[in-house]
């Protein structure tokens, strides 16, 4: 199986979230705060191609992010 899309790592801790784009390998922080969730949906918005969001299963003082992006 191939793919051609792009694929979105998250890595969630208690005070902010890494995301990494591939095959770019862009890497971004945000904070995991309502404002730092609403920054990173307004930054992907216009990238196109994104086939899979992929994170971690968060553990309880770091669900913020998990929580609201549903």
């Amino acid at each position: 199986m191939s793919y051609t899309g792009r694929f979105v790592g998250i890595d969630i801790s208690k005070s902010s979230f890494d995301i990494c784009i591939l095959p770019e390998q862009q890497s971004l922080t945000f904070a995991n705060t309502a404002a730092g969730i609403a920054a990173f949906i307004a930054f992907l918005a216009p990238v196109e191609g994104i086939e899979r969001l992929i994170l971690e299963r968060p553990e309880a003082g770091e669900r913020l992010a998990f929580k609201d992006s549903r």
